[in-house]
């Protein structure tokens, strides 16, 4: 197993986080924007769908930037701090995106390809269902890597069980 330096780690640890953020923000306006396009003959579990996902990317962005915030605090004690705190967080996140994304391709099934016989409201709820359902899955397979990589990475530098920013850089020494 190759040893990754501390400062890259750090690095592409923020970056992942960002992306993160940005992705659970794109997903929460997409589903925000489905509840407004609901179709009025439908059932109600579309909509309990919606409001799932667009509450699970509003957890997620709150959560990434507790993260976030302790994520280059080498001197800290906080539980933010600590490597399984991001590595077990992702986990849930990448398990309820995977909920998230079978629902939302359910969904789509369910109420039918997007044909436009059906009137500018269904496209519009159509288009902007799509693009969650594509949010949502990039999102479940963003955090399945990014947990693992957290988890391989805090490993090799031996702070899985200690502060995620507290490691000696292989590279200085």
């Amino acid at each position: 197993m190759t040893v990754v330096s501390g400062t890259r780690f750090q690095t592409v640890r923020t970056f992942c986080y960002v992306m993160v953020l940005f992705l659970s923000l794109a997903n929460a306006v997409f589903s925000s924007l489905t509840l407004r396009f609901i179709l009025p003959n439908t059932a109600m579990f579309i909509n309990k769908i919606s409001i799932y996902s667009d509450v699970v990317s509003c957890l997620q962005f709150i959560w990434v930037i507790l993260l976030l915030a302790h994520n280059n605090r080498p001197d800290s004690t906080s539980t933010f701090a600590r490597s399984r705190t991001h590595v077990y967080s992702f986990i849930s996140f990448s398990l309820l995106w995977m909920a998230s994304a079978i629902l939302d391709i359910g969904q789509i099934t369910y109420v039918g390809l997007c044909q436009p016989s059906f009137g500018h409201t269904f496209m519009n709820w159509c288009a902007f269902r799509s693009t969650m359902t594509a949010v949502g899955t990039v999102l479940w397979i963003f955090t399945s890597f990014l947990w693992i990589y957290i988890y391989r990475t805090a490993k090799s530098l031996d702070v899985l069980w200690g502060n995620i920013s507290h490691f000696k850089d292989p590279s200085n020494v």
